[in-house]
């Protein structure tokens, strides 16, 4: 068994549609990175989003690990795939990286994806909008220099934001090229 080079920089790439077992996977790839003893990591995201709770959970796994990673905008980070990205203590894209974020919504089989989760019914999709609306307002407010408001703004309406808008907003603090000297580990997920 080949035993990792601890000191060397290991980026998990994440490619896909963030879901419930997409999440887990990168939680997983990164709990098993800090168990090694890496101390500078790197998630580096190209996803359209997916499952906004998938999203909630993974910001708050990430925000959990005993130390700070960094996160990494791929081409384009939308939707469900800003809140893990919002997690990272230093956040850089790629040149022309693009980032989305819209109102709250679910998409078909909704409902039995929550009760695949184990929600209650009385549970409402409603609330739950809410509940993710609140928690990406509460990032970007915490995560960056945008206001209440000004954080409000963007998620009640499609904002599609250039990389130039994300460094305006504090949503990306750098436009950097990912290291070529660095460990990786691929993580793809297209359903």
């Amino acid at each position: 068994m080949n035993t990792p080079n601890v000191t060397k920089p290991l980026i998990i790439r994440f490619l896909g549609i963030l879901t419930i077992d997409s999440a887990r996977a990168v939680d997983d790839a990164l709990q098993v990175a800090v168990r090694e003893g890496r101390n500078d990591i790197t998630l580096a995201l190209k996803s359209p989003g997916g499952d906004g709770i998938a999203g909630v959970w993974l910001e708050q796994r990430i925000r959990e690990l005993p130390l700070a990673i960094a996160t990494h905008g791929r081409q384009f980070v939308e939707s469900a795939a800003v809140h893990p990205y919002l997690a990272g203590s230093r956040r850089t894209a790629e040149p022309g990286c693009t980032f989305l974020l819209h109102p709250a919504r679910m998409e078909d089989g909704a409902k039995e994806t929550l009760a695949a989760e184990g929600f209650s019914p009385e549970c409402t999709i409603n609330a739950l909008l809410d509940c993710i609306h609140t928690a990406i307002v509460r990032s970007l407010v915490a995560s960056t220099q945008l206001s209440q408001v000004e954080a409000q703004e963007l998620c009640t309406r499609e904002s599609n934001l250039t990389m130039d808008d994300a460094l305006r907003y504090g949503i990306a603090h750098e436009v950097k090229l990912l290291s070529n000297q660095a460990d990786t580990v691929d993580l793809f997920f297209r359903t």
